[in-house]
């Protein structure tokens, strides 16, 4: 099935938050080579970045750095954030075959790439709502998370053919906790640690 022009593809964003599964078949349904699914993630990503970079323009210089430390360099923030979704999509997939899942690596890619498209309206909706309440900006971010954790689960269920929910959450759970930790290890040994903010 495809999908036809922007409005088509905003709308089957909006029924991804009602109707995940089937919404994600529909893009999977596109049948997009790996080059195709990598460059719909680039896309996404950099997508996914301007608002973060708007964002923080309302703010002072110092508290920009605060914000976002790496506002200063663009493109090596980009490549991060890209880094990090192929590492997300290689997780999901692994995790997915270990459970004796059906999924391949670029079902992976382009369920987490329309993840992360699906969740820049939560964004924009961030960053409309700051400006005037930071309270109910708040509040979205928290939607925003809920909504995040919620289609994650169904995703993986999709592309893999999971039906039982609460072993996908208990997994999604335990490579995230591993991911974290071997994260923080890579980190150590790179010399990379938090910073400390020194009191004003």
């Amino acid at each position: 099935m495809q999908i036809n022009g922007l409005r088509d593809l905003l709308g089957l964003a909006f029924n991804s938050f009602s109707q995940p599964k089937q919404s994600l078949r529909r893009v999977l349904d596109l049948n997009l080579s790996l080059t195709q699914a990598l460059q719909a993630g680039v896309l996404v990503v950099i997508l996914g970045m301007i608002i973060p970079f708007l964002t923080v323009s309302l703010y002072t210089q110092d508290e920009q750095s605060v914000l976002l430390p790496m506002g200063d360099r663009p493109i090596v923030a980009t490549l991060i954030q890209f880094a990090f979704l192929l590492g997300l999509s290689a997780m999901v997939f692994i995790v997915g075959k270990v459970f004796k899942g059906q999924g391949r690596f670029i079902d992976a890619l382009i369920a987490m790439s329309w993840l992360q498209f699906v969740l820049i309206g939560f964004q924009v909706a961030q960053l409309i709502t700051g400006l005037f309440s930071p309270v109910i900006s708040a509040m979205i971010f928290l939607a925003g998370m809920i909504a995040m954790f919620y289609m994650l689960v169904q995703f993986i269920m999709e592309i893999h053919g999971f039906t039982k929910i609460m072993p996908v959450i208990a997994g999604l759970f335990a490579a995230f906790f591993a991911g974290a930790v071997l994260l923080s290890i890579v980190m150590s040994v790179m010399g990379i640690g938090p910073e400390v903010v020194p009191n004003v």
